[in-house]
């Protein structure tokens, strides 16, 4: 989805390394950094010694504005009006470890926030009335192992992890929801799943190769308390204390497998293609159910002498909420990103740094809650650094 995610329409961060990053995340055929534990682990094998690598991205995830007629909860009637989104910074951290030991068996580890949530509307919106807030704060655990048949240029890969994630929800329950008077609520919840995933990557030139990974569906069950009050609570008030009551919940965090082909026209420049198939079908929102949805990424990468690269790239994302499922706790639409990086490289470090612009068409609504058009666009930034030794 539009709003948080920085990847294929939901709530995925896909972009999880600058290398990556700067080429739109056409890279599942390269994989050729440790940030290959989790772009596709095959391409473990192919890397040298031990790599260690750190980073983040910074995007601005909550730039939503929406125009149009907002229903009123409490009278079922519409109001003219316009709502945006509270300004949040989005901060994801990575972190790579990559082993090799030289025999064709490879090791590696990730660490990373690939589900990250955050809606903040306005406290004074007329949305706010639907959702106020959203916050999913995830970190995943990921080893994996990779072997290479080297006479053939086939590597495989395959992991395990481990995502525990923070979530919390806070809105108005009109009165008509609670069968009373209104509550302002708040729901805090934490829990955590497993998971898998699988790597493939061919090179059969040198100029040439192929690459396919797989996620799979991951299932978290959650619990934790719900407070709530008859009074709003001003800004950086704190729920300590309120009625509380014990709360009960789960998420699927959808499987995902993506296939890319890249080829080196020539010495210094690397072209690829990826597709992106999310199975957001096993979502199940408040709203009702998503779609599966592709995703398209094409990028390259110039090398312009022995330390330093340029690249580039753009990506589309379809978004998997029907019309008459979106609503303001996670609005969407289709996107377009673009991309641009760079990096520098030497015998003991790498840094790599990456700018982009997603670009969210506008979505027109007509349904029970809002009939109008919201429209974002999303600037974000990433940074790795990675030590060789």
């Amino acid at each position: 989805m539009c709003s948080v995610s920085l990847a294929s329409s939901g709530f995925v961060v896909t972009y999880q390394g600058a290398k990556a990053s700067g080429m739109a995340d056409a890279f599942v055929a390269q994989a050729n950094d440790p940030s290959a534990n989790y772009y596709n682990p095959a391409g473990l094998a192919s890397l040298e010694g031990n790599q260690f690598s750190l980073g983040m991205i910074l995007a601005n995830q909550n730039k939503w504005e929406f125009r149009g007629q907002v229903k009123n909860p409490d009278t079922g009637t519409y109001a003219e009006g316009s709502a945006g989104a509270r300004n949040n910074i989005l901060v994801a951290p990575h972190f790579y470890f990559a082993h090799n030991f030289g025999n064709g068996l490879a090791t590696g580890l990730g660490v990373t926030a690939s589900y990250p949530l955050s809606v903040a509307w306005s406290p004074s919106s007329s949305l706010a009335r639907y959702s106020k807030e959203n916050n999913m704060l995830p970190l995943t655990i990921n080893p994996n192992i990779a072997y290479k048949l080297k006479d053939y240029g086939l590597s495989f890969g395959a992991g395990f992890n481990y995502t525990y994630v923070i979530a919390s929800q806070e809105m108005l329950y009109s009165a008509a929801q609670t069968g009373s008077v209104p509550l302002y609520g708040r729901a805090e919840v934490t829990g955590g799943g497993w998971g898998y995933n699988l790597g493939l990557k061919w090179e059969p030139l040198d100029y040439l190769s192929f690459g396919a990974t797989y996620r799979g569906k991951m299932h978290i069950d959650m619990s934790g308390d719900l407070s709530a009050t008859t009074t709003a609570l001003s800004s950086g008030s704190s729920w300590t204390g309120l009625p509380s009551s014990h709360v009960n919940t789960s998420v699927n965090l959808p499987a995902m497998t993506v296939i890319g082909a890249a080829v080196k026209p020539t010495k210094d420049l690397v072209v690829e293609f990826d597709a992106q198939f999310t199975e957001f079908s096993s979502y199940i929102s408040p709203t009702g159910t998503w779609k599966d949805v592709w995703a398209y990424r094409l990028g390259g990468q110039y090398s312009l002498n022995k330390n330093w690269d340029l690249r580039a790239g753009y990506a589309f994302d379809n978004n998997p909420i029907a019309d008459s499922k979106v609503g303001p706790n996670l609005p969407d639409s289709d996107r377009h990103t673009v991309t641009a990086g760079f990096g520098y490289h030497n015998d003991r470090w790498a840094f790599d740094m990456s700018v982009g612009n997603m670009n969210c068409t506008n979505r027109t609504v007509d349904n029970d809650i809002q009939k109008g058009s919201y429209r974002l666009n999303v600037p974000f930034a990433q940074t790795t650094v990675t030590m060789k030794f």
